[in-house]
């Protein structure tokens, strides 16, 4: 394969699905390795922290939805920082579906761990977040991918 057929080739794989797929799970993993890089970027540093993922599955016959927490932040100061990491080619913008599948998130946690601490939306992505009304109503603290090599 010559250097144009190369480029012609991994410019169609880096279209697909899989490869989509792959590069967010791969963000997602490196950002889980990057802690408290992402504790600075926050301002928390210094605040004891525990770190996990969290998911709700409901059972099958139930008509509850179900959701998941790529990163949850659970600090002494009674916040809680639920992080979405999110992989994209270019600045993330939240449309309505999706602010509507945030909230829902946030929503099913809430209700099934019944905690009281302060809830923080963090939205950590490769460029940053649109600014917009969905983003706005939603995200309290947006971190870029640059803040894991700090």
């Amino acid at each position: 394969m010559d250097k144009a057929d190369q480029g012609t080739h991994w410019a169609r794989i880096s279209e697909g699905a899989s490869y989509k797929i792959w590069s967010g799970m791969a963000f997602e993993s490196t950002c889980l390795k990057h802690i408290s890089q992402i504790k600075s970027g926050l301002g928390i540093s210094d605040k004891l922290t525990m770190e996990s993922g969290w998911r709700y599955v409901p059972p099958k016959a139930s008509k509850e939805n179900g959701a998941q927490v790529d990163l949850l932040i659970d600090r002494e100061d009674h916040c809680i920082n639920i992080c979405e990491i999110k992989f994209y080619a270019g600045e993330f913008s939240i449309n309505k579906a999706y602010a509507a599948e945030l909230q829902q998130k946030i929503d099913v946690f809430r209700e099934k761990t019944r905690t009281k601490k302060t809830l923080f939306l963090t939205l950590i992505s490769t460029y940053g977040v649109k600014d917009n009304s969905h983003a706005a109503a939603l995200v309290k603290k947006n971190l870029t991918m640059d803040v894991l090599f700090d």
